[in-house]
């Protein structure tokens, strides 16, 4: 087995590419009906459908927390693959598709199995937001989301579909509010946080958080792998005071054990405030949990 580092994880692939022959247009899918916001206890997601019958593709946008970042899935079954990984470019509006993300496929549904895609960490601009020991990224702004109207996916086997969105400023400043309520829900400040000089850190060395011999002996016996996104809070002193799940595949058995494992090895710096202070403030990154092949 091999776990794959958690501070590595869907990172920008940037490899050139031989030359090709021309790129077929991008399957133009219209949104059927309004977006819809739905808020969950740590997570706050916008839902839409767009094309119909066989070309039908359902969209979600999530947001774990404030900031300009969010994680994309996309369910239907144009999106079938055998393969846990794919490769995928994005482009949000009259831009390219040549954001770079490894998406995870996987199916949802007990009895008709529907293929889906989980692309993580996107920003309409292209940008990344923080990054250990660098100034935070400007987020962007409503006029920026309002010019955005529609997101363009490119995966292999040349299949592109552009989702008209139409602009994007209304439904994400419902995203913003959402999470701004989310974060007073697990007992933090939204406007701290909005203004933090700098967010909490890993100290120490993060790759021996979580390592192949942690890997759930259950899992190992089945060959399965698990994804997961967690959030651990960070004090003023930069201890570890709670851990919590907040997106998870099948099976369970990684969950807990993630949590478990970071309560006892986790170290981290606090945030700072916009004058310098450490406080209290959390930490959400993403883990894959891979069985060997």
């Amino acid at each position: 087995m091999r776990l794959i580092s958690m501070l590595v994880l869907f990172s920008l692939l940037a490899s050139p590419q031989m030359a090709r022959s021309a790129e077929p247009t991008p399957m133009p899918l219209a949104k059927v009906g309004p977006w819809e916001m739905s808020y969950d206890t740590d997570s706050c997601h916008l839902l839409a459908a767009f094309g119909t019958g066989d070309q039908a593709v359902s969209m979600r946008i999530t947001r774990l927390a404030p900031g300009s970042s969010f994680d994309l899935t996309l369910y239907g079954n144009r999106l079938g693959t055998s393969d846990l990984r794919v490769d995928a470019s994005i482009g949000f509006g009259d831009r390219p598709a040549e954001i770079k993300r490894t998406a995870l496929s996987g199916t949802i549904g007990s009895e008709r199995k529907l293929p889906m895609l989980i692309i993580t960490s996107l920003r309409i601009d292209g940008n990344v937001g923080f990054t250990k020991g660098s100034s935070p990224t400007p987020e962007v702004t409503p006029a920026e989301e309002a010019a955005t109207t529609s997101i363009t996916v490119k995966l292999p086997s040349r299949k592109q579909f552009r989702f008209e969105t139409g602009p994007l400023a209304v439904p994400f400043k419902a995203l913003r509010n959402c999470t701004a309520d989310l974060v007073k829900w697990w007992g933090f400040d939204p406007e701290v946080e909005a203004r933090l000089n700098k967010r909490p850190e890993t100290t120490g060395r993060p790759e021996n958080w979580l390592t192949s011999n942690d890997f759930p002996r259950g899992p190992n016996q089945r060959g399965q792998s698990g994804a997961l996104t967690f959030r651990l809070d960070v004090e003023e002193t930069g201890r570890v005071s709670g851990c919590r799940v907040l997106f998870r595949t099948d099976p369970d058995d990684f969950a807990d054990l993630t949590c478990k494992l970071l309560m006892k090895r986790a170290a981290m710096s606090p945030a700072l405030d916009e004058y310098g202070k450490p406080v209290k403030s959390f930490y959400i990154r993403k883990v894959q949990w891979l069985a060997a092949p």
